[in-house]
């Protein structure tokens, strides 16, 4: 989402949210009827990161601790820290919710390391800074 909100126009896949690891546990009772996996330790060919996957309203929602992600970046085919700081959110209007966005400079630069076509693809976009939501 944070992409279509700075400018990507691909098809919005999911909603991706990163909290605080220590959090989960004060998710879990809210959200419980909506999980389809998690919260457990994820790893696969472009993340290892604690996370849970929601089913809400036809859509699928991630929610991963912004601490200890770690990217694999294509360029050095090394696993790299790619944590989220939180304290560099804006607060966009979005469906007429406010929601915290990463920072456009932070969206980028782990678009960058890891590297896929979509990623690529919404880094290209970003640059022509249109918002889309």
């Amino acid at each position: 989402m944070a992409a279509k909100i700075y400018g990507a126009e691909r098809p919005l896949y999911d909603i991706d949210i990163d909290i605080p690891n220590d959090r989960f546990v004060d998710l879990l009772d809210a959200v419980s009827v909506y999980i389809v996996s998690g919260p457990l330790r994820y790893e696969d060919e472009y993340w290892k990161l604690y996370t849970m996957t929601l089913r809400y309203d036809g859509w699928n929602i991630d929610i991963s601790g912004a601490q200890e992600a770690e990217a694999f970046d294509r360029k050095t085919g090394k696993w790299i820290a790619c944590p989220t700081d939180l304290s560099r959110v804006r607060i966009d209007e979005v469906g007429g919710i406010k929601i915290p966005v990463i920072d456009k400079d932070d969206l980028v630069a782990y678009k960058s390391i890891v590297g896929r076509e979509t990623d690529l693809s919404d880094i290209k976009e970003l640059e022509l800074g249109k918002s889309s939501l």
